[in-house]
Formats: structure tokens, sequence, C-alpha cells
């Protein structure tokens, strides 16, 4: 306020002169007066002329003043900048100003200078004049008025957004991918509200579209395959495997889809190799899938079994599915078997002579490609004819319930044959499609003394997938066993050999003798289980044993301890994908080198039907009298050695100390040494294994 009643104060003092020279009263500076109010400055249209020609004469004879604007039009929310200009010097009691008439609005104020310059904007399309003007410093009193210069703010062109930048895409499995982007530099006017990611394949008609964010005003065909939050960057699932993909990704504002950024090129990778064994299988039968990245446990991972139009095993599905074991390289599973709710107890159940699709998706989400797994059926192929009236039972063992009697000419359908023997030998097994079991030699075949085709033959050895050695050579370990529990029939680990790191060896055993017959379980099992556990790949064994009080088979005895003992293992959370027989004179075994191979057979038997990988632990001696030197057993070697002097870091040492004929003597390759160094060598108190 004080300034304009400097500039009323001035102008008055200029102006009583010259009004009154002209013939105009002295309140014609109230008139003045008028011209600036409430700090603001009032030009009337009028008043220009009057000072432009009166003022500047009669108090700045000479001076006049320019202005001149960066621009006569530009958009709305952009800066002009006004230049006002002197031609001469001015009084420094004088100031040059840029004023907003229209507004009533000092911009800029300058001193001592003869040029002057600001910036201004509007905020909506309009026009704005300006004007240049002097004063004096003492009280900024107009005192001359430039030319007017307009300046006219227009809305904005707004245009689709630019190329967005830096895209990259890689392919991060055999089935996924991941994209990333940046902004481009120009938004066209509108923000960018979503992005449009173009996948296309030349194995594809159409290119696949994704739309992060919004995009309703992009082109909406070919139709969007799905719709995210917004982002700069995206995981893509589902693709193929060893595929060619081209990555495209435009922006997207209020006008529309701008040009695409790409191609950005990527193969996926090879699906890794996933196998089923075995290729065909009957319900109750233990599956093995074999592959990789299924992860070290279960989790949330699940495996996915579709037969006949009925999922078993995914999430929701409420049909009944059992997984025996999980390890990152092999799942096995139970076929399931019929199940249901509300008392249907065969709504869901596989039919024989369909194909089951199986896939193993991890705790990741990541799936495994689908492998085939052939549905067979129960026997229904093969019949047999009862040569004499025989009991019926439900299980392979007189300790079983009786079900009854079969007459002399029944008819029975078996699942397989067993060991081929002379009438009136070994008490050998079939299973019936009911899941009872009749003796071999109670059964008319063609042939009394083998096997009869086309009937199957019940697993041997030579038909036993051979595992994969789990060990790297050179490593070394301790196996543990009931000797290590802190004492008679206690279920606490005694003294234990340091806990393992994941690369060493480290073997429990799963049964015990001569505490029961069968052996019985190993009480400490679940503590030295949880001793090896941190050992990446640890193994189980069992001692094989015959019980002289059974009527069973040599075969199906030593089948059916394997499964026990597997089961019980499982039961105290002990997985391994590698089981060892323990196989010794010092247990109890049959009379004849022939049974000992038939039970020996069983046992391994047994335990390949869970899905496990099978070796022998035994020695030279041993093997001799308990086999004959059989070589037709050519599964894994864990040879058991004797003491020896320090502490072994090469199998070569065993060939040199023992002999090749002692060292190699099942015919199959050498995996383990068991060293056992005691303290009277230099060694520890338990038992050293080294793999080969």
């Amino acid at each position: 306020m004080e300034i304009v009643k400097r500039y009323f104060s001035d102008i008055r003092t200029c102006l009583h002169g010259i009004w009154g020279g002209l013939g105009m009263h002295a309140g014609m500076s109230n008139q003045v007066g008028r011209f600036v109010q409430k700090g603001r400055l009032l030009l009337v249209a009028g008043s220009a002329s009057i000072i432009a020609g009166g003022i500047l004469s009669a108090c700045l004879p000479g001076i006049t003043a320019t202005l001149t604007s960066s621009s006569a039009s530009l958009p709305v929310g952009q800066s002009v900048t006004l230049v006002a200009t002197l031609n001469k010097a001015i009084p420094a009691t004088y100031d040059l100003l840029i004023v907003n008439p229209a507004a009533k609005d000092i911009l800029k104020a300058c001193n001592g200078v003869l040029t002057c310059s600001t910036t201004t904007s509007l905020s909506s399309p309009g026009a704005e004049s300006f004007e240049a003007v002097v004063g004096t410093s003492s009280g900024q009193q107009v005192q001359l008025v430039s030319q007017a210069v307009t300046v006219t703010w227009v809305a904005p062109s707004t245009t689709v957004p630019g190329t967005p930048t830096n895209l990259s895409a890689s392919a991060t499995g055999s089935t996924t991918a991941t994209v990333s982007w940046s902004a481009p530099s120009s938004n066209g006017g509108s923000g960018i509200t979503g992005y449009v990611i173009g996948v296309d394949t030349s194995t594809t008609t159409d290119v696949q579209r994704i739309c992060l964010g919004d995009c309703s005003t992009a082109p909406q065909t070919p139709s969007f395959s799905s719709t995210v939050a917004f982002a700069t960057s995206y995981n893509l699932g589902s693709l193929s495997s060893s595929t060619a993909y081209s990555i495209y990704v435009a922006a997207v504002n209020a006008v529309g889809e701008g040009s695409a950024a790409g191609p950005q090129s990527f193969t996926t990778s090879s699906p890794p190799a996933v196998s089923v064994s075995p290729s065909s299988a009957y319900e109750t039968e233990a599956v093995t899938i074999s592959g990789s990245d299924f992860g070290a446990t279960q989790g949330s991972g699940y495996v996915d079994f579709v037969d006949n139009g009925t999922s078993w095993g995914a999430p929701g599905d409420a049909a009944t599915f059992t997984i025996v074991s999980w390890s990152d390289t092999q799942v096995v599973f139970d076929v399931p078997t019929p199940s249901g709710q509300d008392g249907e107890s065969t709504e869901w159940q596989v039919a024989p002579g369909t194909t089951a699709t199986i896939a193993v998706t991890n705790s990741s989400g990541k799936t495994s490609p689908s492998v085939q797994l052939a549905i067979l059926s129960l026997g229904t192929d093969y019949t047999y004819s009862m040569a004499a009236a025989y009991d019926q039972h439900s299980g392979p063992s007189n300790y079983t319930t009786d079900e009854g009697s079969l007459a002399s000419g029944t008819t029975v359908q078996v699942l397989c044959q067993g060991i081929g023997d002379f009438v009136g030998g070994s008490d050998v097994w079939d299973e019936l499609a009911n899941g009872w079991w009749v003796p071999d030699h109670e059964v008319t075949t063609p042939n009394f003394n083998t096997y009869s085709s086309p009937i199957p033959q019940c697993a041997g050895f030579s038909s036993m997938a051979h595992p994969s050695d789990p060990w790297t050579s050179g490593a070394t370990g301790w196996d543990v066993s009931w000797p290590n529990c802190s004492g008679s029939n206690s279920s606490l680990a005694g003294s234990l050999p340091p806990v393992p790191s994941s690369g060493e060896i480290a073997i429990v055993g799963v049964n015990e003798y001569p505490a029961n017959i069968p052996p019985g379980q190993n009480p400490c099992m679940a503590a030295e289980g949880t001793w090896a556990s941190s050992a990446s790949s640890y193994g189980l064994y069992a001692l094989v044993a015959w019980d002289s009080g059974s009527n069973m088979s040599y075969y199906n005895y030593g089948f059916y301890s394997a499964v026990a003992d597997y089961n019980q293992a499982v039961a105290s959370g002990l997985h391994s994908s590698m089981w060892w027989l323990d196989f010794e004179s010092g247990d109890p075994m049959t009379a004849s080198t022939a049974g000992n191979i038939e039970l020996l057979q069983g046992f391994a038997n047994g335990l390949a039907s869970r899905g496990v990988g099978v070796g022998i632990y035994s020695n030279s001696s041993d093997w001799s009298s308990l086999t004959g030197n059989s070589t037709a057993i050519p599964l894994p070697e864990w040879f058991a050695g004797y003491p020896v002097q320090g502490k072994q870091t090469s199998c070569s040492a065993a060939y040199s100390i023992y002999g090749s004929s002692t060292v190699q003597f099942t015919g199959g390759p050498v995996w383990l040494w068991q060293w056992s160094s005691q303290p009277s060598y230099g060694g520890d108190n338990w038992d050293d294994d080294l793999a080969c």
C-alpha cells in the first residue's frame, strides 16, 4: 500500500504543472489517483495517450520503452519470456516495470537497467496482454507505457505415447520367461495408463496380448489373454519348451496404444528328462517318477495323476492318493485304489486298459513334463485251474485269516507267476485278482517246474532297474544301526560319529538281529535318521534273514519282510532313494544256496517295488558260502572289509589289501568300501565308509 501511496503522490506532483498548462483544473489529479488502487497498477484505455504524450514529454523527454515476448502462442502450462527495453538510461529515481494491465499486476520491477525480463504462464487456455512502464523509484509512479504485447495460451495437442525403452526378455526355464522395460521418453501429453505385451511365435497364428494396467483405449482385437496390475516387468508362464518367442511392448494412454518396442527374442530350454518306472502297473503298485527339480521335500508339491477322466493328487482332488516318498530327483507313489465319498467307495478308480497321464509340480509351482502309465488289469488275461482243494488265505502266510477252501478245478485269475519250482517244492505263492494268494505247486500249469508262457513272471533280478550312484568318489562317512543305540531296546542313540556334512556318507540300519525273528525294527532308527539327515544323499540298509518256522516261500518271505522294513522307515520319517541289503552268514539263512538266492531276490524285489535303488552289503567269504559265488545278481556292491590301519582315501587300496576277487564278488560295480578302523589301529569307534 506504501508503493501505491508514493505512486499517487509523485504523479500528482508531475501532473499539476502539465494539467494546469493544458487548462485542466487541479481536481484532475484526483482522477489519476484512481489509476492505482489496492497495490495494483490501474491503466485505463484513454489514459495511455495522455500519459505517453503529456507525461513523457513533460517529465522524461526522449525516453521510449519497448516490450517483446519469446512466443505469441504456446501450450497451456508453458512459460513465455517477456523482455522490456529502454532506449536510454533513466534517472535512478525511476524503475523499468513489466505489467499486466488487465490483471492489475506488476510482474517485474527493475532499477538502474536498460533491460528487464520475466516469465509467466497460464494454466488454462486464454490470452493476456503485457506492457513495459517507467516510473519513479521513490514512488513507483507511472510515467511511460510501451506498445502492448499479447500472448495466447492454447490447449496442448495429445498423441499416443512414444516407444518404451530398455526392452529385455529372456527364458528362465523350459516353460517360463521374464520381460522388463522402461517408460517411453514421451507420454504423448497424457499419462500412461498401461502397457501391452505381445508374445509371438511362429507356431501360432495370432500374437498373444497381455495387458498390464488399463488398456481400454488400446485395440481390443485380438482380445487380451489376461490383464494384470500396472508394472514395467512381467513373468511369462505356460510357454512351450524348446520354442523361439518374440516379445513386443507398447505403452497406452488416454489417446490409445503407441508404437511397440521389439522384437526381443529368446528360446525356451528343453524340458528336463522325466521317466516313469514301471511303464505299466496295477492298482496299489508303487510307481517311480524320475527327473529333476522336484524339490528336496514335498512341501506344497503334488503329483497330478489323471486317468479315465478322474484326477488324483492335485490340490482339491478328493480321490485318495498316496505319496510314498519324495526327493529332488525321484517321487514314488501308489497307483490309486478305488475310493469315494458319501458311501460311494468305488466312485473314483483307475480303469484297466487305459493310459494315465502323470506330472509333478514342486512347491514353487513349476510343473514337470507329463509322462504316461499304462493301467494293467489284475490278472484278467491269465487263468489257473486248481489241481486239488486248497485253503484260501488273505495273504501269503498261514498266520493270516483262513478265507475258506478252493474246490478242485476252480478257475482263478493271477497277477504273475512266482519262482518256477518242482511240485512239492517250496511254497511259492501267486496273487489272485481279489488280493488273495494260492501256492504255485497246487496250481495246474503246463510245466510245473518252469514258468508258463504267456503268464508274466514276478519281477526278478534281471528285470530290476539299476539305481544311480548318489555318492562322489572319494567321499567318506559312517554307517550306524542298532549297536549304536544307548542301550538294549533303547530308542535313544548312543555314541554317534560327527554329524555328516552335505557331501559325506551317512547310512542307517532300519532293523535289528537277533532281538527278533524276523528281524525287528532298530529302536533308535529315528534318532539316527536325524543324525544322517544333514547329508544330501543318505542311505538305509536292512538285514536279510530267514525264519525257519515260516511256511512261506523264501521269495515271498523276503519280499514282504523288505516291504515291512521299508514301511517302518517311512513311518519314522526316513526316506532314501538308495537301500542296501546286509547279506551275511551270521544271520539265519536257508539250508541251500538256491534258497538263499531266492530269499535275497525276494528282499531285493520287495524294496524295488517301493521305487528305491537296491545294493548288496557283504564280503567275499559270506557271499561264497551263501550263494556259491553267484554272479547272477549284478547289483551295486558295498564291500565289507576288515579293520585296516589308518584312514583310507582311495578304493584302490582295498584292491591292494584284499585282491580284486575279494573286493568284487557280486558281479555288480563296487560303490562303497566299509574299511572300519578301530582305536587299536589308530582309528575311531565307528564303521567308516569310503565311496569308490
